[in-house]
C-alpha cells in the first residue's frame, strides 16, 4: 500500500500566490500600485504585485518579499484579508491566491521595478486600467476589508505621522467610505472611543472651528479594549 506522501506527491498540487493591494495616500488622495509584468499574454494589463509563495518562508513574508523585489517598499503595514481559488481563475491552471492589503504615505517611498515588473504606476481606485485575471476584484475586495477593519482598528493612522490632527483622520476617512462625514460627530465618536491622546490642553468642548490640535494613538488602551470594540464596532 502506498503512504500519503507518495500518493501526494503523484498528484497535481495547486500552485499558491501571494499578491498585494497597496494604498497609498498623498495628503489629497489615496490610490492603488499596479504593475505591469514582462510577460507575453499580460503585457497590456495592470496587475497587483505579488509572487509565488514559497516553501521557506510564511505567506506575509512572501508579501514583503514581492514588495520589495518588484516595487522597492519595505517595513509596511500589511494585513491579509482573502482566499481567491475559483478552479477556473487561471486558465489551464490551479492557482490560488492569498491576498493582503498594504498601506503607506506615498512620499515616504521611492518606486523602483524588478524582477519581471517593467513598470509601476499609482491609479485613482475610481477609474483602474485593464488588469489581468481576476486583480480588479481583488482591488475592489481589498478596499471592503479596509472598510470593515476601520470600525474596529484605525489603521487609517498608517497615512499620518504619529501626531495628526482629527481633520487630517476625517480627510481619510471620507476618501475611504466615499462620503462626506460630519465634523462633530465623526470627532465625538473618535475621542469617545478612548484611543486619542491630546497633545494639548485643549478638549472637545472648546475645539475651534479649524483646530490644529494634535493627537496621538493610545496603543496601550487599544491593546486593553479591542476586544470591546470587536463586539462594539465604531460606527463611521
Amino acid at each position: 500500500m502506498k503512504t500519503l506522501l507518495e500518493v501526494l506527491n503523484q498528484q497535481s498540487r495547486p500552485v499558491i500566490t501571494v499578491n498585494c493591494v497597496i494604498f497609498g495616500y498623498d495628503g489629497k488622495d489615496i490610490k492603488i500600485l499596479l504593475i505591469r509584468r514582462d510577460i507575453h499574454d499580460h503585457k497590456e494589463k495592470w496587475a497587483l504585485p505579488g509572487s509565488l509563495a514559497s516553501m521557506n518562508e510564511s505567506l506575509e513574508d512572501t508579501a514583503r518579499r514581492a514588495l520589495l523585489e518588484e516595487v522597492n517598499i519595505d517595513k509596511i503595514f500589511l494585513k491579509q484579508f482573502g482566499v481567491f481559488s475559483d478552479v477556473n481563475r487561471v486558465p489551464n491552471e490551479r492557482v490560488i491566491c492569498i491576498t493582503f492589503y498594504a498601506l503607506l504615505q506615498k512620499s515616504k517611498y521611492h518606486i523602483n521595478v524588478g524582477n519581471d515588473a517593467i513598470e509601476a504606476k499609482w491609479f485613482s481606485f475610481h477609474h483602474l486600467p485593464p488588469m489581468i485575471l481576476d486583480h480588479k476584484k481583488i482591488a475592489e475586495e481589498g478596499l471592503t476589508a479596509l472598510r470593515n477593519k476601520l470600525h474596529i482598528d484605525p489603521v487609517a493612522l498608517e497615512f499620518v505621522e504619529s501626531e495628526f490632527t482629527l481633520g487630517d483622520l476625517q480627510k481619510i476617512y471620507e476618501i475611504i467610505f466615499e462620503k462626506k462625514l460630519d465634523r462633530r460627530n465623526f470627532q465625538r465618536k473618535l475621542l469617545s472611543s478612548g484611543l486619542f491622546i491630546s497633545k494639548t490642553e485643549n478638549t472637545i468642548n472648546n475645539l475651534p472651528k479649524n483646530s490644529t490640535i494634535k493627537y496621538s494613538f493610545d496603543r496601550a488602551n487599544y491593546d486593553k479594549i479591542k476586544m470591546e470594540i470587536k463586539r462594539n464596532p465604531i460606527d463611521i
